[in-house]
């Protein structure tokens, strides 16, 4: 996974994930608690090809990432 961070991502996120595809994730502000959750929950996830609607359900739950 390609998780990135920071003022920039966090103000620009929409287009970084529209414009570069390859980007999994953002954590969007403070990411100490965002970041340590997405790889928590990405833990168990060897492989990019999950279902999709599955991984959202678990994600969209998590404050303060992009995806």
């Amino acid at each position: 996974y390609i998780i990135l961070g920071g003022p920039h991502v966090s103000f620009l996120y929409q287009e970084i994930l529209n414009h570069f595809p390859f980007i999994d994730f953002i954590c969007i502000g403070e990411a100490e608690d965002s970041f340590l959750e997405l790889i928590t929950n990405l833990s168990g996830h060897t492989t990019r090809l999950f279902n999709k609607k599955e991984i959202q359900n678990v994600l969209t739950k998590i404050k303060g990432i992009a995806f």
